[in-house]
């Protein structure tokens, strides 16, 4: 996360010069393109040829805008989930880190999967915030990874006693039950040879205990996948073990 963190830094100071070079330019052509309609509106309106024209280039501003902004997202997105120059441990609002992740995974989501949200009340959650986005985005990669056509993601929260509880559902292939005690061992996976290492859940696992929590799954063939993540509410966390 170290490693990721600087190069997040390097490519959103990269991106940030030539995007803010995109946007000023698209808007300086916008208004150009406003003075020149407003002079020539008659002959606009005369020759549909020219009309057209006009109408393509304010389609193309409107586009490139509607681009530059989407990077712009995409960048805060990232940044934020590296958690640049913060401290390892601090309260953090945890449905910005799932927002966060889900930008971040919006290019798997295409037109098939939904993600739906079911937000509770919480608490701001003292932990280490770049191991949390971590294991949001391998239990979010896995649940959209888990659906092989369309489908859908459903992210609930919600406040139990002294504990917070995230759900991730999918409505994918499942889990058979005879691996349901295994998905959390290194090494294991069901992607197949070559295809995956089977340390994303070990990894979300070993995170989970280290701030007191757990991670429980339930699971049917061609039924979906079921992962709670409970996770205490507190002031400080223990020294990793």
């Amino acid at each position: 996360m170290a490693a990721l963190g600087n190069l997040v830094a390097g490519v959103s100071h990269e991106l940030n010069t030539p995007l803010g070079a995109i946007r000023a330019n698209t808007d300086v052509t916008k208004r150009a393109l406003e003075i020149v309609g407003a002079r020539i509106a008659d002959t606009i309106e005369a020759d549909r040829k020219l009309g057209r024209s006009f109408e393509t280039l304010r389609g193309i501003c409107e586009t490139n805008a509607s681009a530059a902004a989407r990077i712009d997202d995409i960048l805060k997105a990232l940044r934020n989930f590296a958690r640049l120059d913060e401290s390892k441990q601090k309260k953090v609002d945890l449905h910005e880190g799932i927002e966060s992740t889900l930008t971040l995974l919006t290019h798997k989501l295409g037109d098939k999967i939904t993600v739906e949200r079911d937000f509770g009340e919480l608490p701001r959650l003292f932990c280490n915030p770049d191991q949390i986005n971590q294991l949001l985005m391998n239990l979010l990669n896995n649940a959209i990874e888990a659906i092989e056509s369309s489908g859908r993601v459903t992210v609930r929260t919600e406040q139990v006693d002294s504990d917070v509880l995230v759900h991730i559902i999918d409505d994918g292939v499942g889990i058979a039950e005879e691996d349901l005690e295994r998905v959390f061992d290194p090494g294991f996976t069901t992607k197949g040879v070559g295809v995956g290492t089977g340390l994303g859940l070990p990894i979300c696992y070993r995170i989970a205990q280290q701030h007191g929590g757990r991670i429980d799954v339930r699971s049917e063939p061609g039924r979906g996948a079921h992962f709670t993540v409970r996770l205490p509410i507190r002031e400080a966390l223990q020294p990793p073990a």
